[in-house]
């Protein structure tokens, strides 16, 4: 015997299903009202003061710093200023994925997308802190705001998008060549790292702080930013335990 099943189940269904982003390769211009920052994007330290406007001012911005400075809230949060403007179509945001064990994309279940959003976590926080998660999951189903590891980077043009691409103190030379080529027409782009905590198997293989000394002062359209200790914000407990567990 069939049974149908009540409204009840489907709108729980509904409220929990896995959030799921829209192919649409050329997304609509964001509606007024659409969504609201919480809060103003307000820096806290000098270097949060010269990130912001780095981002504002530069094509390609490279920011170091160590844990509990601010990196991806700033960022996630003027990223979502300028969509919230229409001064970018979207927003894209990639890393490296460190797999760790036994437990590759390939073998965990699940589409591409369900494996990949666990990596992101920490940066769905940071827009769910400005925006809320409501919003936040609906400029995710209209492909508003988007989530891809760096290895499906190549060959894709992204363009006017806001790039925010994190954690990249875990990209080789190769991969952040791979990672800055990949800027277009109307496109900004956000790097963010700590070479303090690089998890690949040889450290002197990142390409962070190599891009850092390469690029730093060869164009005006991109900038570099270095934050230290002063700039950390979470909590009065990281600098203690930064500075005595080396």
């Amino acid at each position: 015997m069939s049974r149908k099943p009540s409204r009840a189940s489907i709108a729980a269904f509904e409220k929990n299903k896995p959030v799921k982003q829209t192919k649409d390769k050329y997304p609509q211009q964001v509606k007024a009202g659409s969504f609201y920052l919480k809060t103003k994007i307000v820096p806290r330290t000098y270097g949060q003061t010269f990130y912001v406007d780095t981002l504002k001012e530069s094509t390609i911005t490279i920011c170091s710093g160590p844990a509990g400075c601010g990196k991806t809230w700033v960022v996630t949060g003027i990223a979502l200023e300028k969509l919230l403007n229409n001064e970018v179509d979207k927003i894209t945001v990639t890393k490296p994925i460190i797999e760790a064990g036994d437990e590759s994309l390939g073998f965990l279940p699940g589409t591409v997308e369900d494996k990949v959003l666990p990596h992101f976590q920490s940066i769905l926080d940071c827009f769910e802190d400005h925006i809320g998660p409501m919003a936040l999951q609906k400029l995710m189903q209209d492909g508003k705001i988007t989530f891809l590891p760096i290895a499906f980077l190549r060959g894709r043009d992204l363009k006017n998008s806001f790039i925010i691409a994190d954690e990249c103190q875990n990209m080789t030379r190769n991969g952040i060549k791979l990672l800055m080529t990949r800027i277009s027409d109307g496109s900004i782009m956000a790097i963010n790292g700590d070479a303090d905590q690089i998890d690949l198997p040889n450290p002197k293989d990142s390409g962070l702080q190599w891009a850092i000394s390469s690029l730093s002062g060869k164009s005006s359209d991109i900038g570099i930013v270095e934050m230290n200790e002063s700039d950390i914000q979470r909590h009065p407990l990281i600098s203690v335990i930064l500075k005595h567990l080396k």
